[in-house]
């Protein structure tokens, strides 16, 4: 049996413990109350936000409407020969597609140096031994139950003709202008597929490079689908995809404000005469070792 003292201590002890529990217990709930009351708080101001929100982009929409913009899903994409490759962006507001659009424009215009003109996929129509390509940047509109996905534009001859994307039947076309995309060229000395070669490397690295290391006049010639490029008792060539790829690479190189004035980079133009051609390939088939069939191979179409 426990003395009088100690059932006091005992009590005491009891009752502190029951306090202590009461306080935890009525912190806890202070703490829950305080919680919702935050909880509540949030989403008030959420919906304030929202109707605050809802309202701004009504006002936008009505001004936007006011000032003649038009409201529809709208995609921009990149096309080959009628069919999509990739998206660029897209958007509700005619206005902001247009935006995305001429932006991308501006940028592919003035990084593209030299754009492809023809491909070497097989299974495309051929003319004139050519497979011509034709990349676009176009802004697609969703359309009606009862509206059609072929628009009109005017062509290079300047009459209208049909428009659409082959592969989507649920769009149609309101803009469209033309897509660069860099050609690559096989640079003797690289690779002829994993490392072809750029504009900007044939322009930089066989050239000016060449022009800045070697004390002597840095001259370029074409024969046949090859533009050369001759200094001192050397050259580099630049196989291209068939005569005409030649010389418009030539002609580009020639128009090139980096080149055209300086005196010890010359343009010669197309080596003719049997002679001269007949040389030529022999320094190319000396070259490189290729057999003269190679050698004289026109194109790689």
């Amino acid at each position: 049996m426990y003395g009088l003292k100690r059932l006091l201590e005992i009590e005491k002890e009891r009752k502190e413990r029951k306090a202590e529990k009461e306080r935890k217990k009525k912190e806890k709930e202070e703490a829950l109350k305080a919680e919702k009351r935050l909880r509540r708080i949030k989403r008030l101001r959420h919906k304030q936000n929202q109707r605050y929100y809802a309202k701004k982009k009504k006002e936008r929409e009505n001004e936007r409407l006011a000032k003649g913009d038009d409201k529809a899903y709208r995609m921009i994409l990149i096309v080959k020969n009628h069919k999509r490759v990739k998206r660029l962006g897209c958007a509700w507001w005619k206005t902001e597609a247009y935006r995305i659009y001429n932006e991308a424009l501006e940028k592919n215009h003035q990084e593209v140096k030299f754009p492809v003109k023809f491909r070497t996929h097989e299974g495309a129509s051929r003319k004139n031994n050519k497979i011509e390509t034709k990349w676009e940047l176009i802004i697609v509109e969703r359309i009606g139950d009862d509206d059609i996905n072929v628009t009109k534009f005017r062509n290079e001859d300047g009459k209208f003709v049909d428009a659409e994307i082959v592969d989507n039947k649920l769009y149609k076309i309101i803009a469209k202008d033309e897509w660069f995309v860099e050609e690559h060229f096989h640079v003797y000395g690289y690779h002829p597929m994993k490392d072809r070669k750029t504009y900007s490397f044939i322009l930089d690295k066989l050239i000016l490079e060449k022009y800045q290391s070697v004390d002597d006049v840095i001259r370029l010639n074409t024969i046949g689908n090859k533009l050369i490029i001759s200094y001192s008792e050397d050259f580099d060539f630049v196989v291209c995809k068939n005569p005409d790829e030649a010389e418009r690479l030539y002609s580009t190189l020639q128009r090139d404000d980096r080149l055209n004035k300086i005196k010890k980079i010359v343009f010669l133009g197309k080596i003719v005469g049997d002679s001269q051609i007949s040389s030529m390939y022999n320094k190319i088939e000396e070259k490189t070792g290729w057999d003269r069939g190679l050698v004289t191979r026109n194109t790689v179409i």
